[in-house]
């Protein structure tokens, strides 16, 4: 978010979507994603010993969907909060008890009630 959006979050769009930025690159040497990439005029590269984490048609496809952010020196993946499915937890037991009882190799888990006996 921009300095004047957390000033005044009233000034965000509603179709604004809430993203953050991930790594776009992981460790080691890779023939063919251990190359250079052009992107909005400049060209980034991962590393001498890392490599993009998907292939260059991949980033192509990415740069198309608009998830590339450039950084000072390499690109970032743009990962929307919707891009994984949640789900609130509905089910919880707040009278369980987590326990554990070690007898011969057998782990037991019991409930409050059962340790107020």
């Amino acid at each position: 978010m921009t300095t004047a959006e957390l000033a005044d979050p009233a000034s965000i769009p509603s179709t604004a979507k809430v993203f953050r930025p991930s790594p776009l690159t992981s460790q080691g040497y890779r023939v063919n994603t251990t190359i250079p990439f052009s992107f909005d005029g400049k060209v980034y590269h991962p590393g001498q010993d890392a490599n993009w984490k998907t292939t260059i048609e991949g980033m192509h496809r990415l740069e198309a969907a608009g998830r590339l952010m450039p950084r000072a020196k390499s690109l970032s993946y743009i990962r929307y909060i919707d891009d994984f499915a949640v789900a609130e937890i509905g089910n919880v037991w707040e009278d369980t008890k987590w326990g554990v009882t070690r007898t011969r190799r057998r782990v037991c888990l019991f409930s409050q009630a059962e340790s107020a006996r």
